[in-house]
């Protein structure tokens, strides 16, 4: 098996050399990979998929020494890293007895921390989520601080499992969730950590100048009248206009320059101008479909309704979990999609689903065939239920929708999701008319 790498990434050739190239290919795919270089990961992953995640992994790896190496050549210090793990081992903890706690409860007493569907919000693009080892060590401390005697010896000091928490379910309850969600955060961190340089990169898909300025109608009349604006309204145009200005490929040093130049040059508006189309391909780049498949049949004999084959799988209840999912997710005003069964010795060519233990949720790429999704998650489960639809969008051509970069002036990751409201985008999201359109563009006859 090769691995492909992209040039310049002189940190993957170190891991290689400590790992071996079959090593890596397995730490890569733990992480939903095959050949990108970067780790597959929705914004809104659940703390038990976070957990099977790290659970594929030696916290002890090359591939965590490497995180650690990338970290530390950004200025990120050994004390704030000690405060990723610290969280990491305090949220494990906190679910292990949990799961020991509900072991003696029946289902109606079992202490939850997740929110169905209907209660989850997205990470809008007007409030990205920032998080770094620094803001990581503050919610640990800030969480120790919330802890009484008995729930500190317990997740702290290492003491015996109880079968009660001590405190009233619902106070345990609110402090657990603010140990996940600092457990979540660390987890995302520490697989996120080995490629920082990745994601630095990424910054240059930010698509906020974008947004916020061509949401705008008088940006161009505000951008001629420069000078008569106030600082605040300078400063946020001029921030704009230089993430903008990177989604055109130029570096922050470049970006920065070219700005002040206008500024002095009283040309900004033509500026604006001149990166505006660059900025609308980066944002169309995740919405549009792409590698468009050529086996869906829907014209004008049947407009109400797209049809496309699936191959069963040799279990039952996993051929219903799909078509049961997809089809009522992937229907739109009287549209719907058809998945059209067909036996399971057909072409593995057909859209089809394996099931395997552990597995990272995944397409073989933009219009693939096979999905992979993890025979450990209980099909009852809204979070699988809406993984299934999400990844069955990638089989149809349909991209993520959300963005995730590291900033290395403030040493934090940032991400948000497009429009928290579309499926591709967010578990807030459903299907909806953008995504209708996108299917109708591309495979209507």
């Amino acid at each position: 098996m090769f691995l492909a790498l992209a040039p310049g990434t002189l940190w993957q050739m170190s891991l290689l050399r400590k790992l071996g190239v079959a090593s890596l290919f397995v730490v890569l795919s733990a992480c939903g990979q095959t050949r990108t270089s970067a780790p597959h990961m929705p914004l809104d992953l659940s703390s038990a998929e976070y957990r099977e995640r790290l659970q594929s992994l030696s916290l002890e790896s090359a591939f965590f020494d490497e995180g650690r190496i990338e970290a530390l050549a950004l200025g990120i210090s050994d004390d704030e890293l000690q405060g990723v793990r610290d969280a990491l081992a305090m949220g494990e903890r906190s679910l292990k007895w949990i799961d020991h706690m509900n072991s003696f409860r029946d289902d109606a007493s079992k202490l939850r921390l997740t929110t169905r569907s209907g209660g989850l919000r997205g990470i809008p693009i007007e409030a990205p989520s920032r998080y770094s080892p620094a803001i990581i060590s503050k919610r640990f401390t800030e969480n120790l601080d919330l802890l009484d005697a008995t729930t500190r010896s317990v997740l702290v000091e290492g003491k015996d499992f109880t079968q009660n928490p001590g405190i009233p379910d619902q106070d345990f309850v609110a402090i657990a969730k603010k140990i996940d969600g600092a457990y979540q955060t660390a987890a995302r961190w520490q697989l996120i950590s080995p490629w920082l340089s990745y994601y630095e990169e990424a910054s240059k898909r930010d698509v906020r100048g974008y947004h916020s300025l061509s949401k705008d109608t008088e940006t161009s009349n505000k951008l001629a009248r420069f000078d008569s604006l106030e600082r605040i309204e300078q400063d946020s145009l001029a921030t704009a206009l230089v993430t903008l200005c990177r989604n055109s490929g130029p570096s922050l040093s470049s970006c920065n320059g070219a700005i002040e130049g206008a500024r002095l040059n009283r040309s900004l508006a033509s500026l604006y101008a001149r990166f505006l189309p660059h900025g609308r391909r980066n944002w169309d780049s995740f919405f549009d479909i792409g590698n468009a498949r050529g086996d869906i049949r829907w014209d004008a004999q049947d407009e109400h309704s797209a049809h496309l084959p699936f191959r069963r799988h040799e279990e039952t209840r996993y051929t219903d979990f799909v078509k049961s999912n997809v089809e009522e997710e992937f229907s739109w005003k009287g549209f719907k999609l058809v998945l059209d069964l067909q036996p399971v010795e057909a072409p593995r060519s057909h859209p089809h689903v394996i099931f395997e233990p552990g597995a990272t949720p995944h397409v073989n790429g933009l219009g693939g065939n096979q999905i992979v999704m993890d025979a450990n998650a209980p099909l009852t489960e809204w979070d699988v239920q809406w993984t299934i639809r999400h990844e069955f969008g990638h089989v149809l051509g349909l991209p993520d929708c959300y963005v995730e970069f590291f900033d290395p002036s403030a040493r934090e990751m940032v991400n948000y999701q497009l429009d928290v409201t579309d499926l591709m985008c967010s578990r807030a999201g459903r299907m909806n008319e953008r995504i209708y359109d996108e299917l109708r563009q591309a495979y209507f006859r």
